[in-house]
């Protein structure tokens, strides 16, 4: 016969498997275009869609979290589709620092 502990790993293994097999592909991302000035800082404004995540944000950008989260301190509680986020364009910083 089945023991309760047997029933419940089992229980757990499956839910754990359909999980990770029935997660969404990362959407790719595309970097925005429009670009706005806020206090001598230049930003990318990018609208999150369905799929995207800080992280794959953060790589397609290059930025880290902690700027993520510095500029849009609402991504604490978690992404929204349609969410609208300043992202620091990094290349632009460095190009005026250059000057």
């Amino acid at each position: 016969m089945f023991s309760i502990s047997r029933i419940i790993v089992t229980v757990v293994l499956c839910l754990t498997f359909s999980i990770i097999y029935c997660q969404d592909t990362p959407v790719p991302i595309e970097k925005s275009t429009e670009k706005i000035i806020i206090d001598d800082v230049i930003f990318y404004v990018h609208t999150v869609k369905k799929g995207q995540t800080l992280y794959s944000i953060s790589k397609e950008y290059g930025v880290s979290f902690k700027e993520l989260i510095q500029y849009n301190p609402e991504v604490m509680y978690g992404l929204m589709i349609s969410q609208v986020l300043k992202i620091p364009d990094i290349e632009a910083q460095k190009q005026d620092d250059r000057k």
